[in-house]
């Protein structure tokens, strides 16, 4: 069983196997982290391990459906047993649902919602109260450009990504003069596997307006490590973000309903 020793970094990582949180993971070992990798697939993040393994880091693989009630005390109790204490927690783990709200399956909103906000909130409770104690912390808080305004055919997933950005900064705001930091990171579209697993297929030019995972998590990290309020991904993000607060919701709504429903297959 590996144990941690009183010098050692460690960050956990949720839905490191694919997309921003795999990059995040390879930022983080880069900078002398030793990993705790969690997803639901193991042949990806053993796959993760072996592609860090030249960093020379500890890297521990949890294979864990983060979506069931009790996997954040499941996942707390493991690196308990390890002794290890994160200076860095990425809540990544989040998944989207594609359609109008009547449309789909309640049982896949309902999931969506435990593990967009339910394990999010439960785990910077958990880890969050253990930096504390330790008077150093940072986590970063993966939310999405849809916190910003109400989006149709992704009503529940924006609206849990609002919830994240209000309950970081209001996190952040709290816990500063305790040493613990709460980041918002707000990528808009990127190169993930997030549309396929929504359901949901973008046009080519919406496509080629995405931004790569691993430039959207090293400003993420670096903005963890500034301990920023917020940062969003890339200038055009910034851009909309700036003038969804300007623009009538109900106005937003129209151009993003036409948007996305033109994208479906």
């Amino acid at each position: 069983m590996t144990v941690s020793g009183t010098g050692d970094k460690w960050a956990v990582i949720t839905g490191a196997s694919a997309g921003i949180g795999k990059e995040c993971a390879k930022v983080l070992s880069a900078r002398g982290y030793h990993l705790v990798v969690v997803a639901r697939s193991l042949d990806g993040l053993n796959a993760l391990k072996d592609e860090l393994s030249a960093n020379k880091k500890q890297v521990e693989v949890v294979a864990l459906d983060l979506t069931l009630p009790e996997a954040p005390e499941q996942l707390v109790k493991i690196t308990d047993a390890k002794n290890i204490i994160p200076e860095v927690l990425v809540n990544n783990a989040g998944i989207g649902c594609y359609g109008r709200f009547l449309d789909t399956k309640l049982p896949d909103q309902l999931r969506l919602l435990r593990l967009n906000v339910d394990t999010l909130i439960s785990l910077s409770y958990l880890y969050g109260a253990k930096m504390r104690q330790r008077k150093n912390g940072y986590i970063l808080q993966v939310a999405s450009t849809a916190a910003f305004q109400p989006m149709p055919n992704y009503g529940l997933y924006a609206a849990t990504k609002s919830l994240v950005l209000s309950f970081s900064r209001a996190l952040n705001f709290e816990s500063k003069a305790d040493g613990v930091s709460s980041t918002a990171l707000c990528p808009g579209a990127t190169r993930t596997n997030f549309f396929d697993a929504s359901k949901h297929t973008p046009s080519k030019d919406f496509e080629r307006m995405m931004m790569p995972a691993d430039a959207v998590a090293r400003a993420g990290i670096d903005a963890m490590f500034a301990r920023r309020d917020v940062h969003v991904s890339g200038l055009i993000n910034s851009f909309y973000a700036f003038i969804s607060r300007l623009v009538p919701a109900s106005v937003m709504m129209r151009a993003l309903a036409k948007a996305t429903e033109s994208q479906s297959t």
